[in-house]
């Protein structure tokens, strides 16, 4: 049963609650504790979850059909691995770990209330957090430049993450940290100006073909295809989010006074650059969802830090109750269509090896892939 996800995330959500209603360190330390274990079990035991890891394996295997899609990067760890006797999974639960060990750390680091930012966020890239086994890689290199070197990476280190996976490339968004704010602001809104009028002639005319690099343009054309209008709801509850978080005094004041200046904007401008992309690609919803797992972290962080200083318990309690009401129906939209199925947490190594249940076979991860063409 794919709705079995909420066997993961109402406990996550209650970890939530006990944390933000005490904001003591000792309680917080072990319900984060709880809270890094669980997501362990359910999300990084995951065992063919979700519909890309039939790709993955047979790009892995040398038998795909799309290899000229797969980045440099990534196609040598491939190799090598391959090569060297080593399983597919085993590549898969590695690169997971080491996400998540990163992910982890990062959001202990800079953030006063960790498990809800760790559950706002899982609750936000569910689908996107077992699928993208490249973005997960790529994701390293910024998550770990903050945790080793206390600095977000820098250009030669996005350069190499992104040879795992191209949307990488919005990281060098951070060389605009060292402009004034406003500046920020002007040239990103240009930025974002620029994308919606693109998308917009583009879903108008029904075709991008007459733009350049059309290989690109074709795969930007069929998400135009499939994109669904009812997601306009939920990207406009995401945009009032992040104007709130990117323009609220208060929201920068408590993370200025928390972990300082430089950290407070570099984080400000990833936020801004995001709420850019869910403007400037309204739509085009996929753009954006593809770079979530780089810059949401950072987003949840800033308003987690707000919502630790909030002198009110019981206002403290309603903001959270509000996002993961939200969270929980954007949870509940997407294993509601026929491809939820694909993300039951019965698919799991641990559950699977106690067990013996059934998880989905190739050809029925094939058949997902045959039904959308």
């Amino acid at each position: 049963m794919p709705f079995n996800v909420f066997i993961y995330f109402i406990p996550m959500m209650f970890l939530s609650f006990l944390e933000v209603a005490s904001r003591k360190k000792t309680q917080v330390f072990y319900l984060y504790i709880m809270a890094c274990a669980l997501t362990i079990f359910f999300i990084a035991f995951a065992f063919h979850l979700g519909v890309d890891w039939l790709e993955y394996q047979r790009f892995f295997l040398g038998i795909s059909s799309s290899e000229a899609n797969y980045e440099m990067g990534y196609t040598l760890l491939n190799k090598v691995l391959y090569i060297s006797g080593a399983d597919f999974w085993f590549l898969n639960y590695i690169v997971k770990f080491f996400f998540f060990f990163t992910l982890f750390c990062f959001i202990y680091k800079f953030s006063l209330l960790p498990v809800f930012s760790l559950t706002f966020f899982i609750g936000i890239v569910f689908p996107f957090i077992n699928d993208p086994l490249r973005q997960l890689i790529s994701s390293l290199f910024l998550f770990g430049a903050f945790l080793l070197l206390n600095r977000p990476p820098k250009v030669i280190a996005i350069i190499i993450g992104s040879m795992f996976h191209s949307s990488f490339f919005v990281s060098l968004v951070l060389l605009f940290r060292k402009y004034q704010r406003k500046n920020i602001i002007i040239i990103f809104f240009a930025a974002g100006l620029f994308f919606f009028m693109f998308t917009l002639s583009s879903f108008l005319l029904g075709t991008v073909n007459f733009y350049p690099l059309n290989l690109i343009m074709l795969k930007i054309s069929y998400y135009m295809k499939n994109n669904e209008n009812a997601s306009y709801a939920s990207t406009s509850v995401r945009i009032v989010f992040l104007v709130f978080v990117c323009f609220s005094v208060k929201v920068r004041n408590c993370n200025v006074n928390y972990f300082g200046y430089d950290h407070e904007k570099t984080f400000w401008v990833l936020a801004l650059f995001y709420l850019i992309l869910e403007i400037g690609f309204l739509n085009l919803p996929i753009i954006p969802q593809r770079v979530r797992i780089y810059i949401l972290p950072c987003v949840i962080v800033l308003f987690s830090n707000y919502l630790f200083n909030v002198v009110s318990t019981g206002f403290r309690l309603v903001i959270t109750v509000i996002i993961f009401v939200y969270c929980s129906l954007s949870l509940y939209s997407f294993i509601s269509k026929p491809v939820g199925s694909y993300y039951t947490l019965d698919n799991n190594l641990i559950i699977h090896n106690f067990t013996g249940d059934k998880v989905k076979s190739n050809n029925e991860v094939d058949d997902f892939w045959i039904y959308q063409d």
